[in-house]
């Protein structure tokens, strides 16, 4: 598969093998973003229920800030941090006219 679940990659940078054991805001970070997608994940999947604008920002921003924390531990000048800051402002746009 081309993606890879949240708590599989989770699994692997925090577990087995472990790569961000030892540093505890990235470890933070990553249980953040796990448990938003644990929380979050099913939301839309019925039709009925949708997230409110206000819960969307505020748990958007605290995933960014995650996101934010990880990006941190790229070399500097890495391409890959505007790729991915990139993507992160596509999903938020596409994202923020769901909510209600």
């Amino acid at each position: 598969s081309k993606k890879w679940d949240v708590t599989l990659i989770s699994a692997l940078l925090l577990y087995q093998p472990g790569y961000f054991k030892g540093d505890q805001n990235i470890v933070d970070a990553l249980e953040t973003i796990r448990q938003f997608r644990n929380d979050y994940s099913h939301i839309n999947k019925d039709t009925t229920h949708s997230m409110a604008k206000a819960l969307f920002k505020t748990s958007w921003a605290e995933v960014v800030s995650s996101l934010t924390s990880i990006m941190s531990t790229f070399p500097e000048g890495d391409p890959q941090v505007a790729q991915l800051r990139g993507r992160i402002d596509a999903v938020y746009t596409e994202n923020a006219e769901k909510a209600d």
